[in-house]
């Protein structure tokens, strides 16, 4: 077998260059997402629980001021907000 040169086809520059279409996801979503990659990288039970705990009353928090809890909808003003109140 050949040794690769590390530079890339016209076909493989063409995949990097794609533009991707973000899917929004809502917020229980993407908590499954961050549980399943604690799972992956083997954390603690414990802190994975405590993950899920504090994201829950975040969420919590952002619905009771009426913020959109999509994740792509936060801004970093309603974290900081959210934080001070919790």
């Amino acid at each position: 077998m050949a040794r690769r040169t590390n530079e890339l086809s016209i076909e493989e520059l063409s995949i990097i260059n794609t533009t991707k279409v973000i899917k929004e996801i809502d917020f229980q979503t993407a908590l499954s997402l961050l549980v399943d990659d604690c799972l992956i990288r083997n954390l603690r039970p414990q802190t994975i629980q405590y993950y899920r705990s504090e994201l829950s009353v975040f969420y919590k928090m952002l619905r009771e001021k009426e913020f959109n809890p999509a994740p792509a909808n936060i801004t970093k003003d309603q974290i900081k907000s959210i934080i001070l109140h919790m």
